[in-house]
């Protein structure tokens, strides 16, 4: 969901994005900014549109943090994610950040507003769908990362919910957003970070050895987005699969399993490349410049020409056929990511009532518009019921960064 925006200084005062002292700006946040409907909705806070008050043409994304929901870690979490996105405020394809405010209640981080809503969105809704349509998309994603590399950070939660279309009528730019477990690199290129996090169905071999990694973890997670985007699964198994976390160490993925046909219309540039981007050892995998410079289906061909490709002489067609296998795929992988984020709701929820007590969450609940819950109790309780919808169970997010 993003809008044309163009980079420039609002004049108005704002807080620190480094601190957070509180009164470092004149004016409470609702008479700069007229807040609107609600886009989202999370365990800390809530997406709003929102418009300057001296700006009313253009609608940016406001998120506001309540400081009561989490702990002093959070909020420094959120300060620190703020700062990254300062930072990288000049890379095109970053998510712009407008503005940072805080007070005694909320902290409220303005960037600009998608309005596309997430990638695979609107590969779902599109007529026809080609694999020149995931060049595109993988080439902007690849340049994005190479510049942000270029700072000394890495994203570390690469996946297709952090990729936004800046507008609703095509994937001409798309946004990298969510920089919550970016962390900036060490200076010394010979150490690493070794904390364990990420969406388990992208991490990087490295992060489960527990061995120091850098940047190129990365490369891998765009790997499993191009194998996703060209063939609507994923390349390991699903969370719920016992055997998902060695597969991915030992990079094993195929491409023709139990007769499906959907890699046959695909070219051998493409597999060449995810071939090199899911390569186990971080230091023969291809980075996003290598990526960029060395892949000749990102290269050559304007979409129907067959090319000879190296020593290999394999053939790079971006083919112009409907990919409506996949798409379909893509689809159920939407349907099923949303009813995820519903059952998240569900265990937040109930979480908070084992922790704060039924009646103060259900207050909290009744404002947030979550149903209440009445005859569910803890953890088996959930599963118990997600196992009679035939619902797998759902496994938490890995770690946070330290």
């Amino acid at each position: 969901m993003v809008g044309s925006t163009k980079r420039r200084n609002i004049p108005v005062k704002r807080a620190s994005l480094t601190t957070d002292k509180l009164g470092s700006f004149k004016f409470p946040f609702e008479e700069v900014y007229t807040i609107g409907e609600k886009i989202n909705e999370g365990q800390f806070g809530v997406l709003c549109k929102a418009q300057h008050v001296l700006n009313t043409e253009e609608t940016f994304a406001v998120k506001i943090i309540n400081k009561n929901s989490g702990s002093q870690s959070d909020l420094d979490h959120v300060l620190y994610e703020t700062e990254l996105l300062r930072e990288l405020r000049d890379i095109p394809g970053v998510i712009p950040l407008i503005d940072f405010y805080t007070d005694q209640h909320n902290s409220y981080i303005v960037q600009a507003l998608a309005e596309g809503g997430d990638v695979f969105d609107q590969l779902a809704l599109k007529e026809t769908y080609t694999e020149r349509d995931c060049k595109q998309l993988i080439k902007q994603l690849l340049s994005t990362i190479h510049q942000v590399h270029k700072c000394n950070i890495v994203h570390r939660d690469l996946k297709p919910e952090n990729l936004l279309l800046k507008h609703a009528s095509g994937n001409d730019q798309i946004y990298l957003c969510d920089f919550g477990e970016a962390k900036k690199l060490p200076k010394n290129i010979y150490e690493g970070l070794t904390t364990m996090v990420g969406t388990p169905e992208y991490l990087a071999p490295e992060i489960l050895n527990g061995d120091p990694y850098r940047e190129k973890v990365d490369a891998w997670s765009i790997g499993v987005i191009m194998f996703i985007l060209l063939c609507g699964k994923l390349p390991f198994g699903n969370h719920d699969d016992s055997f998902l976390y060695e597969n991915i160490q030992n990079a094993d993925y195929e491409y023709d399993v139990d007769g499906d046909d959907t890699w046959d219309f695909i070219s051998g540039g493409a597999k060449v490349l995810i071939d090199r981007l899911l390569t186990a050892d971080p230091n023969k995998r291809w980075s996003p410049l290598e990526a960029l410079e060395k892949s000749r289906w990102l290269t050559i061909g304007d979409g129907n020409k067959k090319i000879a490709c190296g020593a290999s002489s394999a053939s790079i067609i971006q083919s112009s056929s409907h990919l409506d296998t996949s798409q379909a795929r893509i689809r159920k992988y939407i349907a099923r990511r949303k009813l995820k984020a519903a059952c998240n709701i569900v265990r937040t929820t109930i979480r908070w009532k084992n922790v704060l007590g039924k009646k103060k969450v259900d207050n909290t609940v009744e404002k947030t518009g979550i149903p209440k819950l009445k005859y569910m109790s803890g953890k088996k309780n959930v599963d118990k019921r997600l196992e009679k919808t035939g619902v797998p169970k759902l496994y938490s997010p890995v770690g946070r960064s330290a």
